[in-house]
């Protein structure tokens, strides 16, 4: 009996120690899965740490950058606000509106008809010229922006629009009344504009072929000089 009873035992030893070394076995694969699996994570990590130092070194010169512009607008006596700022007139913006090229604004230009509308003083001025235009092509998915320009020794002051063309930068356009104009901007420099049939893409920032104008449109001061630019708001 005893050595039955042993004999016994021993079996269900034996089954114990398989299902022993079964439950092992498996523990070991599930310890070499969740070897790769942290080896994987580790990875992941080190991808994600080198990612982070990228994105901060981005941002570190994004943000030098940014200062570098911000301290060139301030040298060119350009401010820059958000059309919601706008305190003479209410802008309508077009968040999935794009910068044009310089031909799409054109044709834009040459199919909008706001310059035709009758000047009133202080009722339909430069404000709400520059209005129309603006909310007009923000409607066209166009971007633009309603520039404030003041000038030198004298309280008036001008509104006309800003485009950011993709080809050839920054074109300040003049559409109070007929006919639409493109417009040189700067500080120290009187305001001048010309027809588009006159200009050309070369000469839109080029003063020295401003200057040399023979014929073009001014803004007149209060004593009828003309008006040197002092400080430029742009209403994006």
């Amino acid at each position: 009996n005893k050595l039955a009873n042993v004999t016994s035992e021993l079996a269900s030893t034996r089954t114990e120690l398989t299902s022993t070394k079964g439950e092992l076995a498996s523990t070991r694969t599930e310890l070499t899965s969740t070897k790769g699996e942290l080896a994987s994570t580790k990875n992941q990590l080190t991808s994600a740490q080198q990612a982070t130092a990228n994105l901060q070194a981005t941002l570190s010169s994004t943000q030098q950058q940014l200062t570098i512009y911000r301290e060139t607008l301030t040298g060119l006596g350009i401010t820059l606000q958000a059309s919601n700022t706008c305190y003479d007139v209410h802008l309508i913006d077009n968040p999935e509106a794009d910068d044009p090229t310089f031909d799409q604004l054109i044709t834009f230009l040459s199919q909008d008809k706001t310059e035709n509308n009758s000047y009133i003083a202080n009722v339909y001025d430069c404000s709400q010229f520059s209005r129309d235009i603006h909310n007009n092509a923000e409607a066209k998915g166009i971007r633009t922006a309603e520039v404030h320009a003041r000038f030198e020794n004298d309280t008036i002051g001008h509104a006309l629009n800003a485009f950011l063309t993709t080809d050839y930068g920054l074109v300040y356009v003049d559409c109070t009344e007929a006919p639409d104009k493109i417009a040189r901007v700067k500080t120290g420099k009187d305001l001048r504009s010309i027809e588009l049939a006159y200009i050309t893409k070369a000469n839109i920032r080029n003063d020295s072929w401003w200057d040399s104008l023979a014929r073009y449109y001014y803004m007149p001061s209060s004593t009828n000089e003309h008006c040197v630019t002092s400080k430029i708001t742009i209403f994006w």
